[in-house]
């Protein structure tokens, strides 16, 4: 006895006796696999569109503003300006550079915050910085893989089925000429069936060497044969697209009228229910190529949305909260508990705990306080501005005033010291003169012939 297996169709039917389907079929689209390249976009695939704006556009600036204003406003930081910026060197744009080194782990110069408040949600930051790289390193790699290129046809109805000349080059497809495909889409699809007429195939083994060589772009025949097929490919270069279409079965064929047709259907009917069919099936129609397809089709991983990264971002929320408290905390300590722990701290054992602490307690620290509110004070008042200009006028006048006596002083001292130095040279003079007189000097003469000559 020879059997044979036919696709049940009205044609077959009515001229042969065909069992009852023991295996669905129907008409599927085989293509070859191209080998592409690592998107040009994959390091940005981790995350979705949405999670990126919020991380690098919201998040970043929003915290580096936060750091910042905490700063400012902390009496141990930027003190609402009147700290030095010789002694303590931060702004906002210093803060944003702080930011974006600790999310990318960046050894880089910096300029460090000396609030609590701002340094506390400084490291807040620095966790949200390891949660981020932690997840995108970890999706990352399921990314960075090269995705193999096909045509993935949505089934018979395809657009580039239906419209193959929009595309340039032109979209070719085929069958094999006088099968069961080939009559279906004659009689469903006339204009689609005339236009690949002309790529039609001699027979399987000629339709997969045109897929490889791209002599065809698409092979529509039956989906038991091509699943068959790309199975079982040596290098796992084709593969089944799109949805199956008119679906049908495989039956045995018999003579019209046979006997057998009744117990070839209870024997049938008995393999299905003990599950044999099903063995064979998944034995010869299944291949290694089958179970690369479903590994590829599986994503590793899932674009990280909003919704998955949410716990961080209201960790990073929690930190501005915190930090916001400890603002006022830390006001609160400079206005009065800084009075009543300076009582208590006599031998300067919270210097050992924090040295800012230690520092805010000395009265050193507290004399620069003083200096630097005095030097940096300005009167808003116009009346207390008017008392300031009155006062500093006169205090301008008096020092004219003072330097103006002090000259005629010096003229005055400088006139009675030239007089007095006169009156000591006359007075030398006249003591001169009168020993000159007091003095006389004995006069010898010389008698010489002819002449007289006093000598003195």
């Amino acid at each position: 006895m020879i059997l044979t297996a036919y696709v049940i169709n009205k044609v077959r039917n009515s001229i042969i006796d065909l069992s009852s389907p023991f295996l669905e079929s129907g008409i599927t689209i085989m293509v070859s696999i191209r080998k592409g390249a690592i998107s040009p976009y994959a390091f940005l695939e981790p995350y979705d569109i949405h999670s990126w704006i919020l991380i690098l556009i919201f998040s970043v600036h929003a915290t580096g503003a936060s750091i910042f204003i905490f700063e400012w406003w902390s009496p141990s930081g930027l003190d609402q300006g009147m700290t030095s910026s010789v002694e303590h060197r931060f702004s906002l744009f210093r803060s944003f550079w702080l930011i974006w080194a600790m999310l990318f782990g960046a050894s880089v110069s910096i300029d460090v915050p000396r609030g609590v408040s701002s340094r506390f949600l400084a490291n807040v930051w620095a966790l949200f910085a390891l949660v981020f790289l932690a997840s995108y390193t970890a999706n990352l790699a399921a990314f960075m893989i090269t995705i193999d290129e096909y045509y993935n046809l949505s089934g018979i109805e395809d657009w580039r089925l239906l419209h193959p000349t929009k595309l340039t080059p032109h979209f070719k497809f085929a069958t094999i000429r006088h099968s069961s495909t080939d009559m279906n889409l004659k009689l469903t699809y006339p204009p689609m069936h005339k236009y690949m007429s002309k790529y039609s195939q001699l027979d399987v083994d000629t339709a997969e060497r045109n897929l490889k060589n791209n002599t065809i772009h698409a092979f529509i025949y039956d989906a038991n044969v091509l699943e068959y097929m790309a199975g079982r490919d040596p290098g796992c270069s084709l593969r089944t697209v799109g949805r199956w279409y008119a679906m049908s079965g495989y039956g045995i064929g018999m003579q019209r009228g046979s006997s057998l047709r009744g117990e070839v259907n209870e024997i049938l009917l008995n393999m299905q229910h003990s599950g044999d069919i099903e063995r064979m099936q998944a034995f010869w129609l299944s291949g290694a190529c089958h179970a690369k397809k479903d590994n590829k089709d599986k994503k590793n991983s899932n674009k990280i949305g909003i919704l998955n990264f949410i716990s961080a971002f209201i960790l990073l929320a929690a930190g501005v909260l915190l930090g916001l408290i400890l603002l006022i905390l830390e006001h609160l300590y400079f206005k009065s508990g800084r009075k009543c722990l300076k009582k208590y701290d006599k031998c300067g054992c919270c210097a050992l705990v924090s040295l800012s602490l230690g520092k805010s307690l000395t009265f050193e620290q507290s004399v620069l306080e003083a200096i630097d509110i005095r030097r940096k004070h300005k009167c808003k008042d116009p009346i207390c501005e008017m008392n300031i200009w009155q006062t500093r006028h006169q205090l301008d006048m008096a020092l004219l005033k003072i330097k103006h006596i002090q000259r005629e002083l010096s003229y005055v001292t400088s006139k009675s010291e030239t007089m007095n130095t006169l009156a000591d040279e006359e007075e030398a003079d006249k003591r001169y003169e009168s020993e000159l007189d007091s003095q006389s000097i004995p006069m010898l003469q010389l008698n010489v012939p002819g002449h007289e000559t006093d000598i003195c």
